[in-house]
Formats: structure tokens, sequence, C-alpha cells
């Protein structure tokens, strides 16, 4: 293979336990080769700017937290009941929301969520960063069990 198309044709003929094979070792190797450029560039004095906006923002007392003025994003873990949906927030204990439908409860629990850490923040408690992962389990179900 030789060209970009030749290898698309192949990756799409792939089966998919391959195809999820392959696409793990794309994304390790993708940030592998992130890594290599970025400690490239810290040798190279590419980052020397930053580091220079950084000390000079020390010096003048205007240091702010990392995270001030970005999203943060949170693992929400969403479940149907018998009554609608429920949701919680695995990095933020106490962070709940129900809702009649998928989108309600999706809604309230990001409401929730900013709730959460506005009053943390007013009790000066440290904002927890996402440390969940969710990942979708495929397995074989037994014959007998199938719906």
């Amino acid at each position: 293979m030789e060209t970009v198309e030749e290898i698309q044709q192949a990756i799409t003929s792939l089966p998919k336990a391959e195809y999820i094979r392959l696409l793990r070792w794309f994304q390790e190797y993708d940030w592998e080769v992130w890594d290599r450029e970025f400690e490239e560039d810290v040798k190279a004095g590419r980052l020397d700017f930053f580091r220079e906006q950084v000390e000079q923002a020390k010096r003048e007392g205007t240091v702010r937290d990392l995270f001030e003025g970005f999203p943060i994003t949170y693992v929400a873990i969403v479940v149907k009941a018998g009554y609608g949906y429920s949701a919680y927030l695995p990095d933020l204990p106490g962070c709940v929301a129900a809702g009649e439908t998928f989108e309600e409860t999706s809604r309230l629990i990001q409401e929730a969520a900013a709730f959460h850490l506005e009053g943390m923040a007013e009790d000066e408690e440290a904002i927890p960063e996402p440390s969940s992962i969710a990942i979708h389990v495929e397995v074989e179900a037994p014959a007998t069990a199938r719906p």
C-alpha cells in the first residue's frame, strides 16, 4: 500500500475486532508522536514564550487558576429507570439528577454539575479534576438471556 486511498480501503474492509485493535494502536502512536514533538519543541526553545509569560504573571501577581474560564468535562452515568432516567457524576459525589426523558435528564445533570461546582467554589473547596472514564463493554449474551 502506497497511497492514502489504498490504506483507507484496507481499513474499511477490516473486521470490527481488527479495526478496534488498529484504532487503539493508532491512538497510542499518535500520542507518542505528539510527546516527541513536544519534547523537541521544549529543547529547541519554541515554548520559552509561554514560560516567560508565566514568570511575568507571577511577578505581577496575576497568575490565575489553570482551568478558570474553561469548561471541565466530567463523565455522567445515565440510567434508565422504570419512571424515566437518573444520572450522576462519579467525580462529583452527591451530584445527581432525574427526569422523565433522556434529554431532560441530560439537561438537568448539566445544570446540577454547574450548581455543584459553584457551591464548591463559594465554599472554597478544591474543584476535583475529572478522573472517571466510561466505556461500553460488548459481550456475547447466552442464547437464553437474549430479549
